[in-house]
């Protein structure tokens, strides 16, 4: 009965739970996940027609998973636990397998809280919560995004790091991809990184575990960073999980406790370093972006001083990555000064500036205060002038020999000194920042000193973790007698002095890499300069109220983090698209809207999708195959069309989409490569004949536009090119006075009397050239052929309507009344002409010529619009391949077998072409053209579907230790 109470009281108190967090979260997500409805309570006036259009393309989409019964239990993205409705119980297989309750996700927070705050240390917390993540991966990120400021010191710094250095004994599952030195080749990462079973991975956390946090080199314990600093991705930015990745590099280690550590988890050597370790490195980039693609974001995670900023500035201008204990360091940091501004009064550059410890965070956030005070109008001379770096061999002068390139232009010309009390009473700074991990470096008399030369003394002691800081926030506060503005790397509690309370701020890099990220992924930035962690602190900056302020809190609420995270990326997406940088195509009207239809939300969905009904006569057929979304890039192809479609439609999307239409563009170009395969017989250029086209369809006027093009290229107008063009339909030629001319037509008509007689227009123009694109079988009679034969010693006449039976003339017809002058060309292939003792083999206008290579360079590098030049291009690259040979026997296009070859070229010139224009999309640019090419085609020969095996070194094979046997005392015991 007692037990029946309690349980009692436990359910109510669950149903009235509602953290303060989570209602602010829970509303801003859930917003854009109640479907179309939701955008349009975004407005109070309707979404019009492009509006609806572009929140559809962009909104996240559900899909019933095919896992069913304990599968889906089993997979940690899917699985409610007793939140599953009874219906999606029986529909998914899983009614029976779990309890008959039933529970709201409010009221498991609140049990998954009262047991978490049941445990007896901050590290039993954090392996319960690693537990939950494993099993419900949605009520794992609820429980975090509502008790931000709770636990995120347990996902993250300080406990991370002794879940690290005791990961051995608490490791249960696989969370991330472990690459060793002994997989060093592109093609051997490759394969490891194939066997993570999300495709879609957008940004990499990686590690090599040398510098984890401050506590050194713990090797393969390291990977507890990437999967904290991911989960931190998802809460606090948004990410979505299914694209996020940890990985950790095992180089082995130097800490001769892990390599005596029995339960030790990596590899049992040394660390390997120099050309071995910066291979692997750039084998793991080129491998990773192989797999996930160019724009994958890559986080550098915890590396050691001499690697971070080396690997930065060798990878930042060719890959997505960012170092976060550079970058995002300083832009925490330098958030947290502009913070301060708003006290002091000061601007940075009125302010000096001591760093004690000289690493890549230091350097960081001189380099990045530097920036910031270039873009105010200092110059960068003057700007370092006011930064005093010491590291362990004290003051950084001038007259140090074999000065770190980094600290070069911080580098003082005055006396060398160890002393920072020394320092401080000589420069008189506004600003002391700490990054040493030396506990108690800024004693009783350092801080006395700051509130002595400042109303306002800035001391950010940023080590972690806390018993690594340069001081403690009480001690700051004391020793400035409550003046100080502090911050630190790990929190501290309140501080309760002169009768008030200060909350310290935490330049906690939480509030900068998840909007990184989010932006960065969202808008496919390529590379992340130092412009966008500027934009980030300033935007963080912006979020610090005056209220808070008054009680020394000098970064915003962590509990606002998701929503500061959420504004950065707009921030980015903004600045990405003014400069052009930006790679998401078409760019969101609403930028607010389109982040928030895309960040992650932690409120459970049915995983069962809406039924609709078809119309009944539809259901009688079965069903369309729905078409999942492939991305902006996918080429989609028109073909068919009727007339009054294919140009319509071709216009309204070719600028929009990737597309092209055959019929009219493909056709075109193939026509225009026979024509210019036919100059080398006439010596004429496209530009010094004259053309009648039989047929004013969409195929004709695309030859006619791609004609009118080349010439325009060489030098003539366009409206003198379309003087060559005489077209006929239907109604005959088309001239001015025809009424209600079709637009297409326009350029092309003539100022002459109308005329249905084919006959009659070639006797008054007498061209070198015609087209038939008529369907009209026999319309070239013997009479208009030899018309042809008449006015040109080489006549050329293409029939190029199909099939045969609807050709405009034959081969033999065009080889006999020209009496074997006749430069031919059909839509569908006819056979060879024996004629006057001769052999012709006539040419087959196939668009087989034209769309598979433009097909395979607009796929291959990412082309986003297919314009009439790469038609043209293609066209000249097939008729370059047209032999003297060829020629001779009537054969105006390459031989058929060699289409393969010929659209491997196309490829080739268009990607030359669209790297010389910059719209090819594919990055970095492939050296060797041709060779990247040909290792992209599909090849036919059977390959073995197993990779290949290689060995490891039989040390790191070794077992970790022998497990021990405990003696019989009995023989029962055996």
């Amino acid at each position: 009965m007692r037990s029946g109470k309690v349980a009692d009281v436990i359910i109510s108190s669950a149903r009235n739970y509602c953290p303060r967090t989570a209602q602010g979260i829970s509303t801003s997500m859930r917003r854009w996940s109640d479907g179309e409805d939701a955008a349009q309570s975004k407005y109070e006036r309707p979404l019009t027609e492009n509006e609806r259009r572009i929140y559809k393309l962009y909104r996240p989409e559900r899909v019933t998973p095919n896992e069913r019964s304990v599968d889906l239990l089993n997979k940690p993205c899917l699985n409610k636990g007793m939140a599953f409705s009874l219906y999606e119980r029986q529909y998914l297989g899983i009614h029976g397998l779990l309890p008959p309750a039933f529970m709201t996700q409010q009221q498991q927070c609140y049990r998954v809280m009262k047991k978490l705050r049941e445990q007896p240390n901050d590290l039993a917390r954090y392996i319960q919560l690693d537990s939950l993540q494993d099993r419900n991966e949605k009520l794992f990120y609820r429980v975090l995004c509502d008790h931000v400021a709770e636990l995120m010191p347990i996902v993250y710094t300080p406990t991370v790091g002794l879940a690290c250095q005791n990961f051995g004994y608490i490791y249960r599952k696989p969370k991330g991809i472990y690459v060793t030195i002994n997989d060093n080749s592109i093609s051997k990462i490759y394969q490891i990184l194939c066997n993570w079973p999300e495709t879609g991975v957008r940004a990499v956390v990686l590690t090599d575990g040398e510098r984890t946090l401050g506590l050194g080199d713990l090797g393969a314990y390291g990977i507890g960073i990437p999967v904290g600093k991911l989960s931190l991705y998802v809460a606090l930015g948004g990410v979505q999980p299914r694209w996020c990745l940890p990985v950790l590099l095992d180089v082995g280690t130097d800490n001769e406790q892990l390599l005596n550590d029995p339960f030790y988890i990596g590899l049992r050597r040394r660390r390997v370093r120099g050309k071995e370790y910066d291979a692997l490195l750039e084998n793991f980039m080129a491998a990773v972006t192989k797999r996930f693609g160019q724009n994958t974001l890559v986080q550098f995670e915890d590396f050691a001083s001499r690697n971070a900023h080396r690997l930065l500035q060798k990878f930042k201008d060719r890959y997505t990555t960012f170092n976060d204990d550079i970058q995002g360091t300083a832009s925490v940091v330098v958030a947290g000064l502009l913070a301060c501004n708003k006290v002091t009064g000061k601007s940075l550059s009125e302010q000096k500036y001591v760093f004690f410890g000289a690493g890549g965070a230091s350097t960081g956030i001189a380099e990045l205060c530097v920036r910031e005070m270039e873009m105010n109008g200092m110059s960068v001379e003057k700007a370092c002038d006011r930064f005093y770096l010491m590291d362990i061999d004290g003051l950084i002068t001038k007259s140090r020999p074999n000065i770190n390139p980094q600290h070069v232009k911080f580098a003082k010309n005055i006396p060398p000194t160890k002393s920072l009390i020394e320092v401080i009473r000589k420069v008189q700074p506004q600003v002391l920042i700490g990054a040493s991990t030396v506990h108690g470096a800024f004693t009783e008399e350092v801080l006395r000193a700051m509130a002595e030369y400042n109303p306002h003394p800035i001391v950010f002691a940023l080590s972690n973790p806390t018993d690594k800081s340069e001081c403690t926030a009480s001690e700051a506060y004391q020793f400035t007698n409550g003046t100080v503005l502090f911050a630190s790397g790990s929190p501290f509690p309140d501080v309760y002095f002169n009768g008030n309370i200060y909350k310290p701020g935490q330049g906690n890099n939480a509030y900068i890499f998840p909007g990184i990220a989010l932006g960065t992924i969202l808008f496919q930035i390529r590379h992340i300069n130092n412009d966008l962690f500027l934009l980030a602190a300033k935007t963080v900056a912006s979020c610090v109220t005056e209220e808070s302020l008054q009680i020394g809190r000098i970064y915003p609420c962590l509990n606002d983090i998701r929503e500061i995270s959420i504004k950065i990326a707009i921030e980015i997406a903004n600045y990405c698209y003014k400069k052009g940088i930006a790679n998401l195509y078409p760019q969101p009207e609403d930028l607010d809207q389109y982040v928030r239809t895309q960040v992650y939300h932690t409120e459970y969905e049915t995983l069962v999708n809406r039924t609709y009904d078809w119309p009944a006569q539809d259901m009688r057929h079965g069903f369309p195959v729905p078409v999942d979304p492939f991305g902006q890039n996918t080429l989609v192809q028109f073909e068919d069309f009727a007339s009054r479609n294919a140009h319509r439609l071709l216009q309204k999307f070719k600028d929009r989409y990737t597309t092209f239409n055959d019929d009219i563009q493909g056709t075109a170009s193939v026509v225009v490569a026979g024509l210019l395969a036919c100059n080398k017989v006439t010596g004429k250029s496209l530009s010094e004949q004259k053309y009648v086209f039989f047929g004013a369809g969409g195929a004709s006027t695309g030859i006619a536009e791609l004609c009118v093009r080349e010439m325009e290229m060489n030098g003539m107008s366009v409206e003198k090119a379309c003087d060559r063009f005489y077209l006929m339909d239907i109604d005959g030629l088309i001239t001015k006075s025809r009424p209600n001319i079709n637009p297409q037509h326009v350029k092309f008509a003539k100022n002459i009397p109308p005329t249905k007689s084919l006959i009659e227009v070639i006797r008054k123009v007498q061209p070198q050239v015609l087209i038939g694109a008529s369907t009209v079988h026999g319309a070239f009679t013997e009479e208009v052929l030899r018309a042809m034969a008449e006015y040109n010693p080489h006549p050329i006449v293409f029939a190029l309507s199909n099939p045969t039976d609807k050709s405009e003339c034959t081969a033999s017809e065009a080889y006999q009344f020209t009496n074997g002058t006749v430069l031919f060309a059909s839509g569908s292939p006819f056979p060879d002409v024996y004629f006057n003792g001769n052999v012709y083999k006539p040419g087959q206008g196939n668009n087989a010529y034209i769309f598979p290579g433009i097909a395979l360079g607009t796929i291959l590098f990412q082309i986003r619009h297919i314009n009439n030049d790469l038609f043209l291009l293609a066209a000249k690259t097939v008729a370059s391949c047209v032999t003297e040979e060829s020629l001779q026997i009537g054969r105006i296009y390459p031989c058929l077998n060699d289409i393969r070859e010929i659209s491997i070229k196309i490829a080739i010139e268009i990607a030359n072409y669209c790297y010389k224009k910059g719209i090819a999309n594919l990055y970095p640019q492939p050296e060797d053209l041709d060779q990247y090419v040909r290792t992209q085609v599909y090849h036919t020969e059977y390959e073995t579907l197993v990779n290949r095996t290689y060995d490891w070194p039989a040390q790191d094979m070794r077992h970790g230790f022998p497990v021990p046997v405990d003696p019989c005392d009995d023989v029962d015991d055996n």
